[in-house]
């Protein structure tokens, strides 16, 4: 008997799927990445996700300007603080 007939033995006497099984089985095999590996790993994308967010915000926002930022500096501020709330910039910084 190999390995497999023990699994199909082992799913059909706990009533799930063979394939549940393999699923926790690959699921505990070690990674090679601690815990904290992980969880580090983990916060990093999550900044590159919001920073790509942030970033996606200001290209939006250069493309609704239009020419607008090509204008004199009070017509950059205005357009600038009347999109406030889309973008990180802040007029007047």
């Amino acid at each position: 008997m190999d390995s497999r007939d023990g699994v199909a033995k082992t799913a059909l006497d706990l009533g799930i799927a063979e394939s549940m099984l393999y699923l926790w089985r690959a699921k505990s095999r070690p990674t090679g990445q601690s815990f904290e590996d992980k969880k580090l790993q983990k916060a990093e994308i999550s900044r590159h996700k919001l920073e790509n967010s942030r970033l996606e915000d200001e290209v939006a926002l250069f493309k609704k300007s239009g020419s607008a930022l090509c204008k004199t500096a009070e017509v950059k501020y205005a357009m600038i603080k009347a999109n406030e709330g889309i973008s990180t910039l802040k007029a007047g910084s």
